[in-house]
């Protein structure tokens, strides 16, 4: 069992999460004027558009697209959220 304060960091860091998931931002690539989120350009810029297409392939449902990566790419994705997302409401009373 977790201790209360490892606990309440697990707990913050799903908000951030879900939170995530609904408020990411769309950014216009400056080379192909097409929209990506801003994450697929941040975290895999070289290989954005295979991303995009696996996005979209999951009709840009980001839990759907997470549980498609492999491990290393989920590490990523996590890391970016946990590194760059503060937009998330804050929980109380934890």
């Amino acid at each position: 069992m977790l201790n209360k304060e490892n606990r309440n960091e697990e707990i913050n860091a799903m908000n951030k999460l879900i939170s995530f998931n609904f408020n990411f931002n769309w950014k216009k690539d400056i080379e192909t004027n097409i929209y990506y989120p801003k994450f697929i350009l941040d975290i895999w810029n070289d290989d954005k558009d295979f991303f995009l297409e696996k996005f979209q392939k999951f009709d840009f449902n980001l839990v759907r697209f997470y549980c498609e990566l492999d491990n290393n790419n989920k590490i990523n994705l996590l890391s970016y959220i946990l590194d760059n997302y503060n937009s998330e409401i804050p929980l109380k009373n934890l």
